[in-house]
Parts: C-alpha cells; structure tokens; sequence
C-alpha cells in the first residue's frame, strides 16, 4: 500500500506563512503575525493620506488645485509606497493572485459597467435631494456642487499616469489587501473595514464627498465580493480619475 502523498496542496499555507523561512530580515519578517502584517501595511499606506485628509478637515484646507506638480508628486509617492508594500507581501508570502488581480476582457467589461453604475447611482442620489425640504435640498446641491469642483490644470499625459497608478494603489490595498486580510474576523467586518478605510482618506473632500467615496466604497466592494477579483474595481476607478480629471483641464 503506498503511503498518503503529504506535500502541501496549494492552499495549506495560506498568504503571510511560510514553514521554510529563511534567517536574517526576510527571516524576521515572514515570522510576523497575521496581526502585526496588517498593522504594518496599513501604517505604511495609509498614515499620511488619512493623517493629511484628517488635518485638511481640522484646520479647513481647501482642496488641492490638480496640476501636473500635484499629480506626479501623488504617482510619485504612491509608486513607492507599492513598491514597499509589494517587497514586503512578496516576503509575507502573497502573490498578485492572492489580492484578486487577473486581467481578462471580460473582467475589463465588467469595470466598465461598474463605473457606469457607481455614477447612475450618484446621480439618482442626487436627484434624491430634491425630496427634501427646501432649505435641506439647497444646501446639500450646493455642497455637491462645491464638492464635485475639480480644479485641475493638468495635461492629459499626467491625468492618464495618475488615473493608471491611483486605481492599482487603492484598490489592491483597499479591497484586495484590506478585506482578504481582515476576513478572518468576518466578511462584514471586513468589508465595513475596506469601506471605513476609503472614506477616511476622502474626508478633505467634505460631507458630499465622504458619501460619494462610502457610495464606491460600498459599490467596489460589493463587486469584489461577488467577484472575487480585483481589475474590474481598478478599471472602474481608472474611469472615475480620468473623466473628471480631463473634462476639468478642458473647461
């Protein structure tokens, strides 16, 4: 009788474990806990855009003018801040896989009809307002309109880098990263988690653009929870960066 094959199927170490770490830093870092991983990644991303947003909000900032300046010192750092992160899943043991991030036609489609439902979507929100009463209604259209201002005096080259690198940052790490990593604590948590996440580093935007940012947040991951897949939500949210971002540098 031959003896049962014990090799380890594919997924009987999961991401963040390695049985054969080596010594050394690698060593150190593929010893970390599941806790300690997700500490670090979300401390390393997310520090200074929820820390900026959160001070925009405190000492009232206004919203930053989008030049190519502005642009490419974002692409800059978001670039860098990825490959860190990526250096330090990679040694945790995750692949690209593991965050959802496969390219097909069809997944291309289905971002597309995304964006076209996270935007049908804001606008029956904002037909909503009319229900209101009067001076509610006003106010809030008047802070949708602030809000949804996009000063922008960039060129396209920039809008197209940033709208490429921006969606690859967010959606990985706040999707893909966030909820594959938190869902031992529960799908719900960790779907509220992805969400509370995305509208933290919104919040410089106002109230109508924290509930814009919780509507895709909602939207984005409702769709990577049924999908399973991470391309869609970034193609979706190409679309978003882009078509605001050149339809201001053209008014």
């Amino acid at each position: 009788m031959d003896a049962p094959d014990e090799r380890p199927t594919p997924d009987a170490h999961p991401p963040g474990s390695d049985p054969e770490a080596p010594r050394g830093v690698l060593g150190w870092i593929r010893g970390w806990g599941a806790r300690t991983e997700l500490v670090v990644i979300l401390l390393v991303a997310f520090t200074y855009p929820v820390g900026v947003s959160t001070a925009a909000v405190v000492f009232d900032w206004p919203e930053p003018a989008y030049t190519d300046d502005e642009l490419l010192s974002l692409v800059g750092w978001e670039l860098g801040v990825l490959a860190l992160v990526g250096v330090l899943l990679r040694a945790r043991g995750w692949a690209l896989r593991d965050l959802g991030l496969e390219f097909s036609w069809k997944q291309t489609a289905g971002g597309v009809g995304l964006y076209f439902a996270v935007h049908a979507t804001w606008v029956l929100l904002f037909s909503g307002f009319t229900l209101l009463p009067p001076l509610a209604a006003a106010a809030l259209a008047a802070g949708a309109l602030a809000d949804g201002t996009v000063e922008a005096a960039s060129t396209w080259p920039v809008i197209l880098l940033v709208s490429v690198v921006n969606p690859f940052y967010e959606e990985l790490l706040v999707v893909g990263y966030l909820v594959r990593a938190f869902e031992r604590c529960g799908l719900r948590r960790a779907f509220a988690a992805s969400v509370l996440l995305r509208v933290l580093y919104h919040t410089y935007q106002g109230p109508v653009g924290v509930l814009g940012s919780a509507i895709v947040g909602l939207l984005l991951g409702g769709a990577y929870l049924r999908w399973r897949k991470t391309w869609p939500l970034v193609v979706a949210h190409g679309l978003m960066d882009f078509v605001p971002l050149m339809a201001a540098a053209n008014a």
